[in-house]
């Protein structure tokens, strides 16, 4: 006689082989396809079926996984990690995702769902195993996170991986101590080292936390365009690179009167945040698109050049410099508030070309309602392949094709963000009026 256990075993892995049998078949089928022969509409058909069924196998691993450290933590087999570096020739790294993706399931039964259906990409699903593992310093805090199940589910289907991870961020400092902890513990962990090869050159590594790593970074590029600027000047070729990176830091190390000038954080924070603390929407990164607790935001505007960009209800900012061909600083900065990255992709926004929507040379003007941030790739794709763009005043931007036909319209990725803010101060004026009315008919009686 066969116990129910035994049974049960039996058939799911005599299913998981007819599964397999069956994707084998899929893939023979799909290999047969005739993809050269594909229109647009179909590619883009099949690829969201493709992507989906990926997704759904990606949820199978993950409830394996998932019963895999069951059995483990009772110490009845080897851990998911393991299997799955073992018997999937996975990386350790990779073995350690499912794993961390696997503890998810009996703590957001939402986001579990949303993956088992194929419809949340993997990606949301390991940056919301990140974020609730840096939240493990206070029971609170992941209890706190786990309330919010429903949200994040529907905002890790509904978003892109890059806008989600932000998004993300900026809940988890609500959660907690407003990010101190975790930023604590990246800087402890800095670590800087240099050894000799044995052809007698120097060599070293270090490993930074976001904020410093970033003040280098911008110090780094600052003095290469700078002395990309001289060689020009000069008449001598320039080619920016790690050779140059590397020129740039020596100079910056050998300056006799030491560092040549502080190193240029921008932060971008809202009037509210900076008044009041920390609320549903603030606005609190650097140009690298780092989210900074209060604590070191108050620490930088202690010595700090500060820039008022006046956004309208609509996040579209009304007040700031124009008149020159290249974007000013104002207006660069006026364009951060507005964009953490390409207006067709997730390259940062500090990697970007500022693109002038009308030609410079076909009578543009270098206004901010003509301003666009695109990264290279796309920088060329205007100008070497016919692609467009057209933007209305409410900023909203419709790509436009070769053929000059509307592939997209793209709103304001801030907009909505900026309606509930002011929502919200128009509530806390209203409030505040209310009270100030009591107090004075409660002085007249």
């Amino acid at each position: 006689m066969i116990s129910s256990a035994t049974a049960s075993t039996g058939w799911a892995a005599d299913t998981c082989r007819r599964s397999a049998e069956v994707l084998v078949d899929v893939g023979g089928l799909l290999g047969s396809v005739d993809l050269g022969s594909l229109e647009e509409d179909e590619a883009i058909e099949l690829v969201r079926t493709v992507e989906r069924s990926i997704r759904a196998l990606q949820a199978v691993s993950t409830a394996i996984a998932h019963r895999l450290d069951e059995r483990h933590a009772a110490g009845g087999c080897l851990s998911a990690a393991d299997v799955f570096s073992c018997a999937g020739r996975l990386s350790s790294a990779d073995a350690q995702r499912h794993s961390r993706r696997a503890g998810l399931i009996e703590h957001l039964p939402s986001l579990a769902t949303a993956l088992s259906d194929g419809t949340a990409p993997v990606q949301n699903v390991d940056a919301v195993a990140m974020a609730r593992h840096k939240l493990r310093h206070d029971q609170r805090w992941q209890a706190a996170f786990d309330r919010k199940d429903p949200i994040i589910a529907r905002r890790a289907v509904q978003m892109a991986p890059a806008k989600f991870h932000t998004w993300l961020s900026r809940l988890c400092q609500t959660m907690s101590d407003d990010g101190e902890t975790a930023a604590t513990e990246q800087t402890q962990r800095n670590g800087f080292r240099t050894w000799i090869t044995g052809e007698g050159r120097v060599r070293g590594s270090f490993d930074l936390d976001a904020l410093s790593g970033e003040i280098v970074r911008n110090a780094v590029r600052a003095e290469a365009k700078s002395l990309g600027a001289q060689s020009r000047l000069a008449g001598r070729a320039y080619h920016a690179g790690e050779h140059h990176d590397a020129s740039a830091l020596l100079s910056l190390l050998s300056s006799k009167s030491g560092p040549k000038a502080r190193p240029l954080i921008n932060v971008v924070v809202d009037l509210d945040t900076l008044r009041h603390g920390q609320h549903e929407d603030s606005m609190r990164y650097t140009s690298g698109g780092l989210d900074l607790p209060m604590s070191t935001i108050e620490r930088l505007l202690c010595d700090a050049e500060l820039r008022h960009v006046l956004l309208g209800d609509n996040g579209v900012p009304l007040a700031v410099g124009r008149t020159q061909r290249t974007a000013t600083s104002a207006q660069r900065a006026a364009l951060r508030v507005m964009y953490d990255s390409c207006i067709k992709c997730d390259v940062p926004f500090d990697s970007c070309k500022v693109h002038h929507i009308r030609f410079w040379e076909h009578g543009g003007l270098t206004n901010l309602d003509q301003l666009i941030p695109l990264c290279d790739r796309h920088h060329d794709e205007v100008h070497q392949h016919g692609w467009n763009y057209r933007l209305h005043p409410d900023r909203t931007i419709e790509i436009l094709r070769p053929d000059n036909q509307t592939w997209v319209a793209l709103a304001l990725p801030n907009a909505e963000a900026t309606r509930r803010r002011n929502d919200a101060r128009r509530r806390r004026w209203q409030k505040r009026g209310n009270v100030d009315e009591r107090r004075r008919l409660s002085a007249v009686e």
